[in-house]
């Protein structure tokens, strides 16, 4: 796998770092930001509630306390919703700053594949490799990332990412038994953790999280190796993926000069 050379210039490894920075702050900023006066946009509610149902009230015939309790009711379920949706929105973030990490991480080893002789089939295998595969590349790299302190966040952020995506599965069993921080129960903080028994409807993620997440996306392309020209103990995958590229060249060179000698 000598033929295979990666290089990080440093311009490109700050300008992933700008980039990211700007997008997670970006939507700390202009998305949770809507969310900062839940409480009172509910006691707004609350108001609006009497409000619309003012001329509805029959003094002699409604009780009060009934028409209150309503208007609470209408205010907490408003809160509720609000919260749910700023939940949403977190989620939503952490989706978005991993799989734009995630493709700009496969980018770049795709173009840096392109140096070698027959880059396809490589190309291909990159963009096909689950998270676990990339990083065996990044291992092969000298870059020990499966010991570095940001791996754990970076891991479980691609949890969060796929159940919130996908739901019940593989990787809520892994999120259960790996990091069981990010369930919990809504609103009822005070309730039993019972990691087992909770589902896809229990992940949660803190404005604390988000930045944890953030951060090991940074650490990483910090730490990332300025240059590689060797890979040692390269994962089958891609050694297969090289090998198939070695031979279609091969073919390629063969068949031009076949086609040479017929002049």
């Amino acid at each position: 796998m000598g033929t295979l050379f990666f290089q990080m210039w440093e311009p490109h490894r700050r300008s992933l770092i700008k980039a990211h920075s700007f997008y997670f702050s970006q939507a700390m900023t202009r998305l949770l930001g809507q969310f900062e006066n839940i409480d009172e946009e509910s006691n707004q509610e609350n108001d609006r509630w009497l409000a619309e149902q003012a001329s509805f009230f029959d003094p002699e015939r409604d009780d009060p306390s009934d028409h209150f309790q309503s208007a609470y009711d209408a205010s907490i379920e408003f809160h509720q919703m609000l919260w749910e949706m700023r939940e949403t929105t977190q989620l939503s973030i952490v989706a978005g700053i991993y799989h734009r990490w995630d493709k700009q991480l496969r980018d770049w080893l795709v173009k840096e594949a392109r140096h070698a002789i027959g880059h396809t089939e490589v190309a291909k295998a990159i963009w096909r490799a689950d998270f676990p595969a990339t990083m065996d590349l990044m291992e092969s790299m000298g870059y020990q990332v499966h010991n570095s302190a940001f791996f754990g966040k970076l891991d479980a952020c691609r949890l969060v990412v796929n159940v919130y995506k996908h739901g019940p599965g593989i990787s809520l069993t892994e999120l259960k038994r790996n990091y069981p921080q990010y369930l919990s129960h809504a609103f009822q903080t005070d309730l039993p953790t019972d990691v087992e028994r909770m589902g896809y409807t229990n992940l949660r993620v803190t404005d604390d999280h988000l930045r944890e997440f953030s951060d090991a996306i940074i650490e990483f392309w910090m730490r990332m190796p300025q240059e590689v020209s060797e890979l040692v103990n390269a994962p089958e995958w891609l050694v297969k993926a090289h090998e198939k590229d070695l031979a279609s060249t091969r073919r390629s060179l063969e068949l031009r000069q076949t086609e040479g000698h017929h002049f």
